[in-house]
């Protein structure tokens, strides 16, 4: 009889192993699953924050539809935004208009969420304008804000004749570039 209970119970064990190994396997096979899903979602969130900060950095220098959209804009109105495209540029290369600089400042300052979409992006934006005698910047600063996630453009373009260094970043808090 003591014999039979130690068959009984090590047939137990066995099937208890088999169970258990079965749902390890299982489990395993789900978190890989769930780990390149997350792979996936890190990597297109990563490339969209990185194409959004390469056409925030090019389209600065886009003169904007129509061409002279800082005079059609009440820049404390949003509801006025409508329909214009938002460019800085004059049309003549890499050189910023100072109007269409004050205009874009004014509006980010009086409606933030509403410039982000006139700009194209999705993320928090935001524009750096530097040189030895100008120093200016458009949207919301990542380091004041507990930026997770930081992509930039870098640029050099002209601002009354005078060069400046012009630096575009898309920034979230989140590690997975979520907007």
């Amino acid at each position: 009889m003591t014999h039979m209970r130690l068959q009984f119970w090590s047939f137990d064990i066995v099937f208890a192993i088999v169970i258990f190994s079965a749902a390890m396997t299982l489990i395993a096979f789900e978190w890989s699953g769930i780990e390149g899903q997350l792979s996936i979602a890190y990597s297109n969130n990563a490339q969209v924050m990185q194409l959004q900060a390469q056409t925030l950095g090019r389209s600065i220098f886009y003169t904007g539809w129509p061409p002279n959209w800082e005079g059609t804009v009440n820049s404390s109105n949003s509801l006025t935004w409508g329909l214009v495209s938002i460019g800085i540029g004059t049309g003549n290369g890499t050189q910023i208009s100072p109007q269409k600089l004050a205009a874009l400042l004014s509006m980010a300052n009086s409606n933030y969420p509403a410039t982000k979409q006139l700009l194209g992006v999705s993320y928090n934006y935001y524009i750096r304008i530097s040189s030895q005698t100008v120093n200016l910047s458009i949207g919301k600063n990542p380091a004041k804000y507990g930026a997770v996630t930081i992509y930039s453009s870098f640029t050099n373009g002209y601002v009354y004749g005078s060069p400046v260094s012009v630096t575009a970043s898309v920034w979230t808090n989140t590690s997975y570039g979520e907007g």
